[in-house]
């Protein structure tokens, strides 16, 4: 039985592999979230797309917003789909040694000589970036 006192005594990308558990743990966080008051709403296909369009959404009546995650497709997303005049920040977590890194998108998008352009960039580098450099790790 999957609850919040379980000690998980694998590694998580192995826990997660089953996708039993992993419906059975988010359904445990959101449950847990809403206890709190924290509205939670889970994606059914391409979370990341959802992620984006979500904090797009939120852009609209928050003077900033953050994206949190590990998956450099958040960030393709994010400098192809957000206004300009949006403050729209990811946020990279740190990890032993390296530390969190926060990029405005915002100003991505100036540096970048045609922003609108990235997601076909990505399309033909024929890559989800996060699944790349996991195939590489020993």
């Amino acid at each position: 039985m999957l609850s919040l006192t379980l000690k998980l005594t694998v590694q998580q990308e192995h826990f997660l592999v089953s996708g039993r558990n992993k419906t059975r743990f988010i359904l445990l966080l959101t449950q847990k979230m809403a206890s709190k008051g924290i509205k939670t709403r889970v994606a059914t296909g391409d979370a990341e797309t959802y992620i984006v369009r979500f904090g797009l959404e939120k852009a609209t009546s928050h003077p900033i917003v953050a994206i949190r995650g590990k998956d450099e497709d958040l960030i393709v997303l994010q400098i192809a789909l957000a206004p300009t005049e949006s403050n729209i920040y990811f946020m990279k977590p740190g990890k032993r040694k390296v530390e969190a890194k926060l990029f405005s998108i915002r100003k991505l998008q100036k540096e970048l000589y045609f922003p609108q352009t990235i997601l076909l960039l990505h399309a033909f580098s024929n890559c989800d970036l996060t699944s790349a450099r996991k195939s590489k790790e020993p």
